[in-house]
């Protein structure tokens, strides 16, 4: 019985089948297309413009609603885009320490100074002046100038205590309390790499008074000023 209703199926479905073999095989289809043909449509396609040119509006000129003609891109690195300009470091001065060349390279990678202004160089030769007049020691302690082998001895050749001056100024706009004491730490971390030793003094122990403060790093001595207490001490010394 299953065979039977098997067979029947197939015969009906023979006709059908014939007649699409037939259309598939007519000539002229679609799918008959020669590859050149095909082809050359492609190419045809590719340079039509797939949306069409719209009028430009009313409120431009002509010359205007052109399109720019673009110079060519310049792949050169660097060229055609601005530069930042680099500030002018001094140059540091023959026969500085290693640590000073480490510590003036380490302060001009801190955004809080001005690089143009980091100054490293050897105090001042100030002229020594009149001789102070000598004191009468009391009965009790021998000290004075006429026992100054008793005390603590200080050079008189008028070039200070320091052998190097460090001069560091901060940027306009940033606090000086917090600036000075970040390049406080940042000095005593460098000579901390350089295996010398900086105390520097507590919160408690300083106040930024006039924009100034100075540093004791035993063979240097490091100032840290504004803008204006540099001009103001620094740079009229004709007033000391």
């Amino acid at each position: 019985m299953f065979a039977l209703r098997s067979s029947r199926q197939l015969c009906r479905s023979a006709p059908r089948l014939i007649r699409f073999l037939a259309h598939e095989s007519t000539p002229g289809r679609p799918s008959d297309i020669r590859p050149a043909e095909s082809e050359a449509w492609v190419e045809d396609t590719r340079h039509k413009p797939t949306k069409p040119e719209s009028p430009a509006p009313w409120f431009l000129d002509p010359e205007d609603a052109a399109e720019p003609v673009l110079d060519p891109l310049d792949e050169t690195p660097g060229r055609g885009i601005p530069q930042p300009k680099r500030a002018e470091v001094r140059p540091l001065p023959e026969g500085v320490p290693d640590a000073l060349v480490y510590l003036h390279k380490q302060l001009l990678l801190s955004p809080l100074i001005e690089p143009s202004e980091l100054l490293v160089r050897e105090p001042i030769t100030m002229p020594l002046g009149l001789a102070l007049p000598d004191r009468i020691h009391g009965a009790r302690r021998k000290r004075g100038s006429r026992s100054m082998d008793l005390g603590t001895t200080l050079p008189l050749s008028g070039g200070g205590v320091w052998d190097w001056i460090v001069l560091v100024q901060l940027k306009e706009g940033v606090d000086p309390t917090r600036a000075m004491s970040m390049v406080m730490s940042l000095t005593r971390k460098s000579m901390e790499a350089c295996n010398k030793t900086v105390t520097l003094p507590t919160r408690s122990q300083w106040k930024v008074g006039g924009g100034w403060k100075m540093v004791d790093a035993n063979d240097f001595a490091l100032h840290i000023l504004t803008q204006e207490a540099r001009q103001a001490y620094f740079e009229n010394t004709d007033v000391w």
